[in-house]
């Protein structure tokens, strides 16, 4: 939580974390971009802080959740440049998504979704996911079937994170 916490993503604080995550081969989860809280410091959340972190620890992966919202595109080029890199698309916005306009639905999450996937040119590492319970899945499982292309959604909505977090592997979880 970079920015409720006011550190940046290379910040030591974190080195033992790091440690840790290389030697048990377990992802490191980066909330980046919006914060929820009044409290919080959005320039620790910039997804761009998380670039240094990849290089200095390649043996380890990280995903950069929210895709870093609304700095979507620096997200995508952070996992473009550094292969450890993953974004997990979920919390762009949150709520009832029924009670967002089509346009609104399609500005600020498909298209943006859409545009990092295609980005990143790496289908096998964008993942799924909602920020439920502030966000019902019905709505965000809709929105993401608008954005990714078909073909890819074992992938997108489990296939991927199965193999990041080492679950137990399905042959499809597509909705």
């Amino acid at each position: 939580y970079l920015g409720y916490v006011h550190r940046y993503a290379y910040d030591d604080f974190y080195a033992p974390a790091y440690e840790l995550a290389e030697k048990y081969a377990v992802p490191v989860v980066f909330h980046a971009g919006d914060a929820s809280s009044d409290k919080a410091k959005l320039k620790y959340a910039d997804p761009l802080t998380i670039d240094e972190v990849a290089v200095d620890h390649p043996k380890v992966s990280f995903v950069i959740a929210h895709i870093g919202y609304p700095w979507w595109q620096s997200a995508a080029e952070v996992a473009y440049k550094n292969k450890n890199v993953y974004l997990d698309g979920s919390g762009i916005l949150a709520g009832d998504l029924r009670n967002i306009s089509s346009f609104d639905a399609y500005r600020y999450m498909v298209e943006p979704l859409r545009w990092a996937f295609g980005y990143i040119e790496a289908p096998q590492r964008f993942l799924y996911g909602s920020d439920w319970p502030l966000v019902p899945m019905k709505g965000y499982i809709d929105i993401f079937q608008r954005a990714i292309p078909r073909k890819y959604w074992d992938d997108v909505f489990y296939l991927n994170a199965a193999r990041l977090f080492k679950l137990e592997n399905k042959k499809s979880a597509a909705p």
